[in-house]
C-alpha cells in the first residue's frame, strides 16, 4: 500500500510516496522505547514466497535466544520482521572472486530488492546487500526505532557479512552464520580466524598486545580456557593476536567465548535502562503529611536474575533485594529527604571494570515532610483536566479553586526538566482555563504539573506530530 505526504512550496506542490510493507512481531517484550529492537528483512523472497521468509526469521529468533548471552537477556529484546517482496528469488553471483576457483556454483544476476550479491570485495562468501538507500528508506518509512538490522539472503549457498546489517544465507549452516554475523554487526567483535590484513584491528577480541597486565582481557586470563593466543599465519597475521581457540567468531558451531559473551552483556547494557518502570513520578517533589508511601519499581530482569538493587534513604541503606518499599513517616526527616533506588546487573558473564560504574541505574525521588498539615490545603480542593491529550498544538488545562492562591503550571521532559513555564501567579477563587501553545515542543511525553500550595497534581500528555 501507499503512503502520501503533500508538501506545498508557496504555488507549487509534490508528492513524496513512502512504501509501506507488512510488519510482523516475532517476540515482544515491551514498549519499543524500553527495548532493544531487532528488525529482521528479507532478500530474494517473491511475494509467494513470504511464508518461507517468515518461518526463517522464527527460526532464527528461536536459535538466537537460545544461545548465550542472549539468552539470559532475552527479556530486554523486541523482533520485528517487514515482508519486502523481491521481484526474482535468490542471491546475485558474478562468479568474480579470486579466493575460490569461479564459478563455485552458477553465475546469476537477481533481481531482489536489497540487491543482495555474493564475490564483495573479491571474497567469494562475503555476501552484501549493497541497496543501502533502499534499506535504509525502508526502515525509516516502516520501523524507524530500529537498534540492530538482520538481512536474510535467500539462497542455500553458504556466506554471509557483518557490517552495518548483519547477514546471513539460508544455508544448512545458516543459524550459525547469523550468530558469528551478528557478533560483528552487534557487538563490533572481530573474526578470531584472521580474515585478511584489511579487517585487523584492536578491539574486544583482537589486539597486538601481549601483557597479561594490560591486555584488555585480563580479567579472564586462565579462565574459561581463555588467554592470549596468536593468530595463525606469517607476516601481519603473526602480529595479532585473541582470546579463544574455539570460539563462535572463529568457527561455527562453538559457543562464543567469555570475552565475547562479556562484549555482548556490555553492549545490551549500553543500549537499554533494565529499570522499565517506577512509581510514583519523581517529576516533582512528593509531599508526605504523616501518611505511608509506597514506591514500586518494574525491571527488566535477567533469566537467572542477577541484579542487585539498593534503595538509599538521605545517602544511608534502607533496603537491599528488593523492587518495592514502604517508607513511613517516621523514617524522614523533617523537610527535604532524597530516596535513591539503585540497580546494577552482578552477572559473571563480564568482568569488566568499568561495569560497576558504567552501567548503574537510578531513580531519585524528593520527598517533603512536612511538620504538619496545612488546613488551607484542605480546604482548597483542586480540581483539573487537561485536553485535549494528546494533542499537535494547543492544551486547555481547566481549574477550580475554592480560595485565592498562587497557581504554578509547569511542563517538564521525561528527563524531569523544565521545558515550559505556563503559569506563576496568584488566581482568585473560582473557575480558570489557561490555553498552552505547545507546537514548539517535539513529539514525545511530557509531564504537566499544576502545584497549589503544598498539593502537587501532575499529568501526562502526548505530544504528535
Amino acid at each position: 500500500m501507499k503512503y502520501i505526504l503533500t508538501i506545498s512550496f508557496l504555488i507549487a506542490s509534490i508528492t513524496i510516496k513512502a512504501q509501506l510493507f507488512d510488519v510482523d512481531t516475532l517476540l515482544f517484550n515491551g514498549s519499543v522505547d524500553k527495548r532493544i529492537n531487532i528488525v529482521i528483512l528479507g532478500d530474494g523472497y517473491t511475494e509467494s514466497q513470504m511464508p518461507n521468509f517468515i518461518n526463517d526469521g522464527k527460526t532464527a529468533v528461536d536459535y538466537m535466544f537460545k544461545t548465550s548471552p542472549y539468552q539470559e537477556y532475552k527479556n530486554y529484546f523486541n523482533v520485528f520482521i517487514i515482508k519486502v517482496p523481491s521481484i526474482e528469488t535468490g542471491v546475485t553471483h558474478p562468479a568474480t572472486a579470486t579466493d575460490v576457483t569461479e564459478p563455485a556454483f552458477p553465475k546469476a544476476t537477481i533481481n531482489s530488492y536489497f540487491g543482495s550479491t555474493f564475490d564483495y570485495g573479491n571474497i567469494h562468501r562475503l555476501v552484501v546487500p549493497t541497496k543501502v538507500s533502499a534499506i535504509t528508506t525502508v526502515l525509516a518509512n516502516n520501523f524507524p526505532v530500529y537498534d540492530h538490522v538482520l538481512v536474510v539472503a535467500n539462497t542455500t549457498q553458504y556466506g554471509g557479512s557483518g557490517g552495518a546489517y548483519a547477514t546471513y544465507t539460508v544455508n544448512t549452516s545458516a543459524l550459525e552464520i547469523a550468530m558469528h554475523e551478528i557478533g560483528h554487526s552487534f557487538s563490533g567483535l572481530a573474526d578470531e580466524y584472521y580474515a585478511g590484513d584489511i579487517y585487523a584491528r584492536e578491539t574486544y577480541n583482537m589486539t597486538k598486545e601481549t601483557s597479561t597486565s594490560l591486555v584488555r582481557w585480563k580479567n579472564w586470563l586462565g579462565i574459561n580456557n581463555v588467554g592470549i593466543f596468536p593468530h595463525t599465519g606469517t607476516g601481519n597475521a603473526a602480529l595479532w593476536y585473541k582470546p579463544h581457540q574455539n570460539c563462535k567468531m572463529q568457527s561455527l558451531g562453538n559457543p562464543y567465548c567469555a570475552v565475547c559473551k562479556e562484549r555482548i552483556v556490555e553492549r545490551i547494557h549500553g543500549l537499554i535502562n533494565p529499570i522499565n518502570g517506577y512509581s510514583p513520578s519523581n517529576v516533582s517533589p512528593i509531599v508526605n503529611n504523616g501518611n505511608t508511601l509506597t514506591f514500586t519499581t518494574d525491571l527488566l530482569k535477567p533469566s537467572p536474575n542477577t541484579l542487585k538493587t539498593t534503595w538509599l534513604l538521605n545517602n544511608t541503606v534502607f533496603a537491599t533485594k528488593v523492587d518495592a518499599l514502604n517508607i513511613g513517616s517516621n523514617n524522614l526527616i523533617a523537610g527535604s529527604n532524597k530516596l535513591n533506588f539503585r540497580v546494577v546487573d552482578t552477572t559473571t558473564l563480564s568482568k569488566d571494570e568499568a561495569h560497576k560504574t558504567a552501567h548503574i541505574y537510578n531513580v531519585l525521588w524528593t520527598i517533603d515532610k512536612t511538620a504538619s498539615t496545612s488546613t488551607y490545603q484542605l480546604d482548597n480542593e483542586v480540581k483539573v483536566t487537561v485536553s485535549p491529550n494528546p494533542t499537535s498544538d494547543l492544551v486547555a488545562i481547566d481549574f477550580s479553586l475554592l480560595k485565592p492562591t498562587v497557581v504554578n503550571i509547569s511542563i517538564y521532559n521525561q528527563q524531569g526538566k523544565v521545558v515550559k513555564t505556563v503559569l506563576n501567579s496568584k488566581k482568585n477563587e473560582g473557575r480558570h482555563n489557561e490555553i498552552i501553545d505547545v507546537s514548539h515542543l517535539a513529539s514525545n511525553l511530557y509531564f504537566i504539573q499544576i502545584r497549589v500550595d503544598n498539593q502537587v497534581i501532575t499529568d501526562k500528555i502526548q505530544i504528535i506530530r
